[in-house]
């Protein structure tokens, strides 16, 4: 795809042409075959030993081209054993590829790009031939072209990827690229989990990482995939992009609208994707989990020892801005107020909405009512938080939480 804005949107994918379309020794240390590995090792020993080798010509021109300058005599008879070498070895990728190195050396780009093109169409595992094809079309503003070559190079080589991927990242910001690279994301290639795990990690634009969710339609029902999906999801609610958060997980749960109550409140099932399902604390001394509750069916249990306080439950949502009200059930409240467990609700940037101490309640539970109101600005998500009781161990049971406006 080509476009007047598209030499800006390369500068980034540029910097993967210096680092590869000049430096052969990282093609050269990939290597095909011991015969290969020891040829680019000793070349020279190697043509004494077996003066037929292609490999060992190969090797050694990369060699020779890796420490500039090369001399002009030394130029033609490098081309000259290339060129005996891939007659004897037609199907020879790797000679084809040097070939084109050599016509790239000489600034004769129209003869490589030839060369390193056939040497692809015979075999796409040849780094060398994947990076020049990218550099060309980096040079050429072909940008369907060098995401084209950034898959299929990063699909045959694992050590391309730890350079590629954070440079794809990056760039997913432009539209031209992010437009070009979704298409192959959807097809899953073997790099795609690590792309994602990086933009988990990396990546600054929400949209672009919203999208490119949307591409790879994540199994939700396998834990590797769902984890993925919920490191995303925090990612784009630390960049404050807290209702893009929301459309995403919305649209892969298949729910309509940009808002989100609580889910999960039931608790008759482990549903959801963090932060917009329940996180429960399970450590020494506060431990929360589902199990069955006196009036019936499952609820969550929260257990403390060693009088310790603390948010025992978490769960993200995105109410619309005006009056709500958290309704549920709770049993085993003491009387006593400092030893009962609360619930807080807060913008999630910070702004307290309301925190509520549970009433008392006996051994089967008893109804509770709390209203709040959420701003119309700068609380676009809010987080529920399940407090243990600052006095005394904690042996509270909740069920049937919701919240309705």
């Amino acid at each position: 795809m080509n476009g007047s804005h598209v030499p800006g949107v390369l500068n980034v994918v540029r910097l993967v042409a210096i680092l590869f379309g000049t430096v052969l020794a990282l093609w050269v240390s990939i290597g095909v075959s011991l015969n290969f590995a020891f040829g680019e090792r000793y070349p020279d020993l190697a043509n004494e030993w077996w003066p037929a080798g292609v490999m060992p010509r190969v090797a050694s021109a990369g060699n020779t081209l890796n420490a500039p300058p090369v001399q002009s005599a030394e130029l033609a008879q490098m081309h000259k054993s290339l060129r005996d070498a891939a007659l004897r070895e037609p199907v020879n990728s790797y000679a084809l590829g040097m070939l084109g190195a050599v016509a790239d050396y000489r600034h004769d780009t129209s003869h490589a790009r030839k060369l390193f093109r056939l040497s692809e169409a015979m075999s796409r595992r040849n780094l060398l031939s994947q990076m020049w094809l990218v550099e060309d079309a980096v040079n050429r503003d072909d940008v369907h072209e060098v995401i084209l070559h950034y898959d299929r190079a990063m699909r045959v080589s694992k050590e391309s990827r730890q350079t590629l991927i954070p440079i794809l990242v990056e760039a997913i910001a432009e539209p031209a690229i992010l437009e070009n690279l979704l298409p192959v994301l959807a097809e899953r290639p073997s790099w795609s989990d690590e792309f994602a795990f990086m933009m988990s990690a990396k990546g600054n634009d929400p949209q672009a990482m919203s999208a490119v969710v949307a591409a790879l339609k994540p199994d939700l029902s396998r834990p590797g995939e769902r984890r993925l999906v919920e490191s995303i999801l925090l990612r784009m609610v630390a960049l404050n992009a807290e209702r893009e958060a929301i459309n995403t997980v919305n649209r892969l749960e298949g729910r309509a609208g940009s808002t989100r109550t609580m889910q999960g409140g039931d608790f008759e099932e482990v549903t959801g994707t963090l932060p917009f399902a329940w996180s429960l604390r399970k450590d020494e001394n506060i431990h929360a989990f589902r199990s069955s509750v006196p009036t019936g069916g499952f609820g969550l249990w929260i257990e403390t020892q060693e009088d310790m306080a603390g948010v025992a439950a978490t769960q993200l949502v995105g109410l619309a801005a005006g009056r709500h009200a958290l309704t549920g059930t709770a049993g085993r409240v003491p009387a006593n107020i400092a030893g009962r467990p609360a619930i807080g609700i807060l913008c999630e940037h910070g702004k307290v909405l309301g925190r509520f101490v549970l009433p008392p309640a006996g051994e089967n539970g008893r109804s509770f009512r709390f209203e709040f109101d959420v701003p119309a600005q700068d609380c676009v998500t809010q987080w529920v938080k399940l407090e243990a009781a600052p006095e005394g161990d904690t042996n509270t049971w909740f069920d049937k939480l919701a919240i309705v406006q």
